[in-house]
């Protein structure tokens, strides 16, 4: 049994290879993603802060107002208060998502990702998707789960 495990552990590991190198690589290269978007899209991540923050509900409610038929689906909070949130939303009938950049003390849209110039974003990319539209993030998923049957065999063998 050890040896049938330490051959399918060897081939799953020579298969996966190439993309936990992408993964690790383009992953060292995200974390950059968001400090290289803050100075350069300074425009619509800083605000001048408010008297009072407005409530997650409240800017949900103003991106609504704005996009009426828009879903949320994500909302990044701002690392500080003098940042932007984002929330990205989808609208009925439309495939691509739209970042919107929310100001939290007067609920106002400074503006969406058709105006950012993300410098780093090609990596993220790579990294969830592998720059592939479809079936990158299944490849994606389907590498990490062969890092974690990689790891468990691992330390078995």
């Amino acid at each position: 049994m050890r040896k049938l495990l330490l051959q399918v552990h060897l081939i799953v590991g020579c298969i996966a290879a190439p993309f936990l190198a992408i993964a690790g690589l383009s992953g060292a290269l995200v974390v950059l993603e968001q400090p290289a978007a803050d100075v350069s899209n300074s425009a619509l991540t800083h605000v001048e802060p408010g008297i009072a923050l407005l409530s997650l509900d409240a800017l949900r409610d103003s991106v609504r107002t704005k996009f009426p038929t828009a879903e949320v689906s994500t909302v990044g909070f701002p690392v500080e208060m003098r940042n932007t949130y984002t929330f990205t939303v989808r609208s009925t009938g439309e495939k691509k998502t739209r970042t919107l950049y929310v100001d939290p003390w007067r609920g106002t849209i400074v503006g969406d990702d058709s105006a950012v110039g993300a410098p780093l974003r090609w990596a993220h990319n790579l990294h969830t998707r592998l720059l592939i539209d479809n079936g990158g993030k299944s490849i994606v998923a389907w590498t990490a789960v062969a890092l974690v049957l990689l790891s468990l065999s691992g330390l078995y063998l």
